[in-house]
């Protein structure tokens, strides 16, 4: 048994990433199959179809399985299309993040089989099932009735098998209750030939850590009711997470750590086990860590103490807003006297504070916005880096429900956006902002976009680099051009400005990685990279098989 599987690229602008999502529904898949992950969001190549294709044709599998989320299901449907018409015999497989809330638009691409919710539970005896099936090229791939009765075994699958009139659905999927029964990612698994180049590439590749699941928080923007999986928050244990760092540090060597997890903090003496842990095995002399975490828990001296000594040169904080009226409209239980305490005893431990500001609610208005610019410029003293975020729709949320551009994922206009100089300068991850989802007026949506800059040029400034203060200097002449013509004409833009995008994107993001003071700490050079994985990599921790 082969098994392929495809994250195809997302429409969203942003830092050169692998799916953790995939790669560890891949490494479970191992154990009973052939895997290999192709991830189409590296830095340095983007597969067309047709190469995808000739990929799958190499590799010659028995299962071809989609990673598939809001912002790459077009990209996905095409795709999944072209490898239904050329390999007819194989067996598809959507999963995926989508699939947690809108399982029957997976279906809808053409898959086969749609796995809900976490798959790592489904993945396995699936695939036992899939193996038993005879492959024959000269005839296309259906669900018959033997295959059929053992699929309804396997809780949290979508199929339409021949001799059914509708599609089946098992019910609800699994989800992994304890997360320590999971292994360590193999990101060998990938394409990381595509990925890994330069020093500093492994930055969202192979240097990521994800222990948590879930989120206890009922934010409209992001939080699903009805999803089980997404509400129940398991950790995984803080030998575990150790276990994982020396994994990585063997295998990988990062000089910094990406810690994913949602609420970091949230689980206080978890989080300084972890940390305290982390510096008695040496961890904190071969590399720093970043993570991020909510602003509902308050932080005390012994906890934030234990994370700058474990290494933690960076904590981003989920603010997104700080207006009274505004925390209320979304939830955020939270009071600007405990955002002020969190932000400055991280402070007082010479830690580097992100702090994140979601604007573009239905609610905003041009008074809304710049009332959040003054709140956000009283603490400014004490940010090292805003990240201004506008507000996309997520199917499932129930800010969704309130934009009228349903299903807006599946629309051209939407997601197959190509970035302008202007939009690639200010950081905007996605087209949020022309689209305008909740048909804001003129003078919202301008007052979003000077916030954006201003808090953009002041994080610049704030690294204290002059040659990048320089730069973007530089450029925001050249930026303002941009928008002027991207307003008038985006292909015109796009041909004009060519050139002046592609040197911008790889000088900056060569001096992001090299330049930024949390990312390039001071340090001895480590040992080399071991040629081979480990045959067990761990320290006092034994994952289950």
């Amino acid at each position: 048994m082969k098994c392929f599987l495809i994250r195809e690229a997302s429409s969203i602008f942003w830092n050169a990433s692998t799916s953790y999502g995939l790669g560890m529904v891949g490494t479970v898949a191992s154990a009973v199959a052939e895997v290999r992950i192709l991830d189409n969001n590296s830095k340095y190549k983007r597969y067309t179809n047709a190469q995808l294709l000739q990929e799958i044709d190499r590799f010659d599998p028995h299962v071809v399985g989609f990673s598939i989320h809001a912002f790459n299901i077009l990209a996905s449907g095409q795709l999944i299309r072209a490898v239904k018409k050329r390999f007819p015999h194989l067996c598809l497989i959507g999963g995926g993040l989508h699939t947690f809330t809108m399982p029957h638009e997976v279906s809808e691409t053409g898959v086969d089989i749609v796995v809900k919710g976490e798959a790592e539970l489904a993945i396995k005896p699936l695939l036992r099932a899939l193996d038993e099936q005879p492959v024959n090229r000269n005839y296309a791939f259906v669900i018959g009735n033997a295959l059929a009765a053992v699929l309804d075994s396997i809780p949290g699958l979508l199929f339409h098998a021949a001799h059914r009139p509708a599609r089946t659905d098992t019910g609800m999927g699994l989800y992994v209750q304890d997360l320590d029964t999971l292994p360590f990612i193999n990101y060998d698994l990938f394409n990381l030939h595509d990925y890994l180049k330069y020093p500093g590439d492994d930055l969202y590749v192979t240097n990521v850590l994800v222990t948590q699941r879930g989120c206890p928080y009922p934010c409209p923007f992001c939080h699903v009711e009805e999803s089980a999986a997404l509400n129940n928050v398991r950790e995984n244990s803080s030998a575990y997470r150790l276990a994982l760092v020396d994994h990585l540090a063997t295998r990988y060597n990062p000089k910094h750590l990406i810690i994913y997890d949602s609420n970091f903090t949230l689980r206080r003496k978890s989080a300084l086990d972890f940390c305290l842990g982390f510096r008695a095995r040496g961890f904190h002399e071969r590399m720093t860590f970043f993570c991020q975490t909510n602003v509902v828990i308050k932080l005390d001296d012994e906890l934030v103490l234990a994370m700058r000594q474990a290494g933690c040169t960076e904590v981003g904080l989920g603010i997104e807003r700080l207006s009274k009226r505004a925390l209320e409209l979304i939830r955020k239980n939270r009071n600007y006297e405990r955002i002020l305490h969190n932000i400055g005893i991280l402070n007082r431990y010479g830690m580097h504070v992100q702090a994140n500001c979601l604007l573009g609610f239905p609610f905003d208005t041009r008074e809304t916005v710049e009332e959040e610019q003054r709140l956000f410029a009283s603490i400014q003293d004490q940010i090292s880096v805003f990240a201004v975020f506008i507000l996309q729709p997520a199917p499932g949320t129930e800010v969704y429900e309130l934009t009228p551009y349903k299903r807006w994922y599946l629309e051209k206009k939407f997601v197959e956006w190509k970035p302008s100089f202007y939009h690639i300068s200010y950081n905007y991850a996605t087209n949020a902002w022309d689209a305008n989802f909740f048909n804001l007026d003129p003078e919202t949506q301008k007052a979003i976009r000077v916030m954006k800059e201003h808090f953009h040029t002041l994080s610049i400034a704030k690294m204290n680099s002059p040659l990048l203060d320089l730069l973007h200097q530089l450029e925001r002449g050249v930026a303002k051009a941009s928008f002027a013509l991207y307003c008038v004409s985006p292909n015109l833009e796009r041909i004009l400005f060519w050139l002046p995008t592609m040197v911008r994107k790889s000088l900056h993001n060569y001096l992001l990685q090299t330049k930024h003071p949390t990312r390039n700490p001071n340090r001895p050079e480590d040992p080399a990279i071991r040629p081979d994985p480990p045959d067990n990599p761990r320290l006092d921790y034994h994952p289950s098989p």
